[in-house]
């Protein structure tokens, strides 16, 4: 019998992380159950396939998995969760500490020790420097300003996902883009006032900005078109996302960064209206179509999460999934 080891942990900055086992007895002494009832309005299910595997998953109201279980037929079992360590100790802070214990020890000792954390936690010399610049800069901008109810459908509203960009046109099929679970990645919408197109990307800590340079241009015909900037999403230890973002725009000229908000409820949402500029927070997953490939396009992100080469930012034209020079959703 092989012993009991991790394989290996993977810990995004972003995307939580995963765990591979042999034989890990700790994982299946997880109380799912017990642990929903310590984050209020969170939902537990079972899944399972009798000949190769089985396994619990706990969703945080937010959609974010807090923690899926999966136990293979070989005895190869995973552990993963959308909260990196720290955020997923945050979100247990008020948990029995035998509970603590349990699920730290399927972590292998990886979930950290609140008591000795403050406001400056883990920042280096270095980090401090940049998180104190970027606080400059965002401190700067207004808060954003978005409708209380969106009363779009599926039939018009496209779902953009993690390291992807939407362009879409007021007479287009789908003259709404929307994007999803952005904490520490940034939304970023551009609205043409003049032409009433609208632009959405869902922006990573591992993309390259000098993308969003040449999505601006495929926005107006020339530099006297106005375009109206809105922001969304980042942690504390990603500020330094909207600080650059904001950088990049404001090296452009006739662009308006109208506003930024942090996420109310560790992740933000945002959906943007071409035919009248109107900007949502909150909609409903039956309010947006995500289109087909959504799979492979998740497997992008998967494949950067597994350490494989960053993504670039790609468009996906809702009906065939194909990457487009410009992605009206028509």
């Amino acid at each position: 019998m092989q012993e009991n080891t991790t394989d290996r942990m993977l810990i995004h900055p972003e995307r939580g992380f995963i765990m591979g086992f042999f034989n890990a007895p700790e994982i299946e002494r997880l109380d799912m159950q017990q642990i929903q009832s310590c984050v209020p309005g969170s939902q537990c299910d079972r899944f399972n396939d009798s000949n190769s595997y089985r396994g619990e998953v706990l969703v945080h109201p937010n959609s974010r998995i807090i923690l899926m279980t999966c136990v293979h037929a070989d005895g190869h079992t995973l552990i993963h969760s959308e909260f990196r360590p720290l955020e997923l100790s945050l979100l247990l802070k008020n948990a029995p500490q035998e509970m603590r214990k349990t699920i730290n020890g399927a972590l292998k000792g990886h979930l950290p020790d609140l008591s000795p954390l403050s406001e400056a936690w883990l920042l280096s010399n270095n980090e401090a420097e940049t998180f104190q610049a970027s606080m400059r800069i965002i401190e700067t901008l207004s808060t954003l300003q978005a409708s209380e109810t969106a009363d779009f459908t599926a039939q018009e509203a496209f779902d953009i996902m993690q390291a992807e960009y939407g362009i879409t046109r007021h007479d287009a099929d789908r003259p709404v883009l929307a994007s999803r679970y952005a904490g520490p990645c940034v939304i970023l919408s551009l609205y043409n006032e003049k032409a009433r197109q609208g632009f959405l990307s869902h922006i990573d800590d591992g993309m390259d900005l000098n993308q969003i340079s040449s999505c601006i241009f495929k926005m107006r015909k020339n530099a006297s078109e106005r375009l109206i900037a809105n922001m969304a999403g980042g942690w504390s230890d990603t500020y330094h996302m909207v600080a650059n973002i904001t950088l990049r725009l404001e090296e452009q000229p006739n662009i308006i960064i109208a506003g930024w908000k942090e996420p109310d409820n560790i992740v933000s949402n945002l959906a943007l209206d071409s035919r009248d500029g109107k900007l949502y927070e909150t909609f409903n997953l039956e309010q947006i179509d995500a289109g087909p490939l959504v799979e492979e396009r998740s497997l992008r992100i998967m494949k950067s999460f597994k350490g494989q080469p960053r993504p670039a930012l790609l468009s996906y034209h809702y009906k065939t999934g194909r990457d487009t020079a410009m992605a009206y959703a028509r």
